[in-house]
């Protein structure tokens, strides 16, 4: 190749790039725009405060303002009259079909802004990273809080560090979250000390119909405690885990298991001491309604009157549903228990699930359950003993040669029986 076909080629590789870029910084920041406008309702506002422009890059801080209604309606407990009002820095750096994004929250404005009060001369260094690829149409974030220690005259807030990470499409409603806290301390002084280690969680979600939905997640815990001499208390649980997985999400019905394990939980307090060790349940719900399990989460979400939760439930009560607890197995004092059994809700037919749900639930709804338990449960719970001699005596519990007890529970067209006796 000449020389000035190289230096034609170099020239037009970069009038290409720079092309790419502008088109990208353009494209991304008629994007934040509509996110903007289509955020906007009575529940939400998002405004911008300062802005200042560049050629391929953009620093701005935004307002936003959640109603004292709308948190009401999603804390449903607490009584809350204020908004809440959050001040969020947003920089970015635009590249050929590429923005690089920095985000964090203005702790001395709005309503966080309490937190120079409380912990003055003290900050939590966060920082929210988000990749843009406008070729892929995804998004590589990561957040992250530094270590820190927040001390004050309520007490200690220790913290290691604190990361998510996300890959996700470009609305955020569809890929795959991590979250990983090494350690979280909040000493309060007298009224005790709560610790957890090594807590994880990953999830894929997917937008199922307008709702993000996980099909699949897990959460694991290391180590949780709390101790207090005030209240006399002392607890600890060690290695807890839960994984959960949905399938058939391109069908009309949603069925999923989730399994939890626990090695032990400990527990000192005035009401007794309780070691529960080697706990699973392992728990399988099959054929909910999908239409119905979309409109009662937007119905529950909307505020809407309960007219309008009973239709969205009725959507899943006229299918019906079924499940199997294949396992529930714990230790407590060393008594052990061991359980499996099913459930099921055939399908309602009606017009008027407000006052006919309780009948068909109390005639239709089905559950088969088998219990064992340990011989030694006279001497770990001599209280429970003879309520349970009693019932092994009338035939509802059988009693091996080892003195270990079984049962089965059944509930069938209205009646409920143990060890196939009728109970009511």
């Amino acid at each position: 190749m000449t020389k000035n076909g190289i230096i034609g080629l170099s020239v037009g590789t970069v009038a290409l790039l720079s092309g790419l870029t502008f088109y990208t910084h353009s494209t991304f920041s008629e994007h934040i725009k509509q996110v903007i406008a289509s955020e906007q309702s009575n529940d939400a506002q998002i405004t911008l405060e300062s802005q200042t422009q560049g050629l391929l890059s953009s620093d701005s801080q935004y307002k936003i303002t959640i109603s004292a209604e709308k948190l009401q309606e999603l804390s449903q407990s607490a009584n809350i009259n204020d908004a809440l009002e959050l001040f969020v820095n947003h920089k970015y750096s635009s590249y050929p079909l590429f923005v690089a994004s920095e985000i964090t929250l203005d702790l001395t404005k709005g309503s966080v802004s309490e937190f120079s009060t409380l912990f003055p001369e003290q900050t939590i260094e966060h920082l929210l990273s988000i990749n843009t690829n406008l070729l892929t149409q995804s998004h590589a974030s990561e957040f992250v809080i530094k270590p820190t220690t927040l001390v004050n005259d309520l007490g200690t807030i220790t913290l290691g560090k604190i990361s998510t990470t996300a890959n996700t499409d470009l609305s955020f409603s569809a890929g795959d979250l991590a979250l990983d806290v090494s350690t979280f301390n909040l000493s309060m002084g007298t009224a005790g000390v709560f610790k957890i280690s090594d807590l994880t969680s990953t999830a894929t979600i997917a937008d199922m119909d307008g709702m993000v939905f996980a099909s699949k997640s897990t959460v694991a815990l290391s180590d949780l405690s709390f101790v207090s001499d005030v209240k006399q208390t002392n607890f600890s649980m060690k290695k807890l885990a839960i994984v959960s997985d949905s399938s058939n999400l391109k069908t009309d019905v949603i069925s999923g298991q989730s399994v939890l394990s626990i090695d032990s939980i400990n527990v000192d307090a005035p009401l007794g001491t309780y070691s529960v060790l080697d706990t699973t349940i392992d728990l399988t719900v099959e054929n909910l309604d999908k239409a119905g399990f979309i409109a009662l989460d937007k119905a529950s979400k909307s505020g809407k009157d309960a007219s309008e939760l009973m239709d969205a439930a009725q959507l899943i009560f006229n299918r019906g549903f079924n499940g199997t607890i294949s396992k529930f197995n714990t230790t407590v004092n060393e008594l052990a228990l061991k359980s499996n059994g099913d459930f099921s809700l055939p399908s309602y037919v009606g017009n008027n699930l407000e006052q006919e749900l309780l009948p068909h639930l109390m005639t239709k709804f089905g559950i088969n359950y088998s219990i064992t338990l340990g011989n030694n449960y006279a001497d770990v719970f001599p209280q429970f003993s003879p309520m349970l001699d009693g019932m092994a005596d009338q035939g509802f519990i059988t009693k091996d040669a080892q003195g270990n007890l079984t049962t089965s529970i059944k509930m069938e067209k209205g009646a409920i029986t143990a060890n196939d006796k009728r109970i009511r």
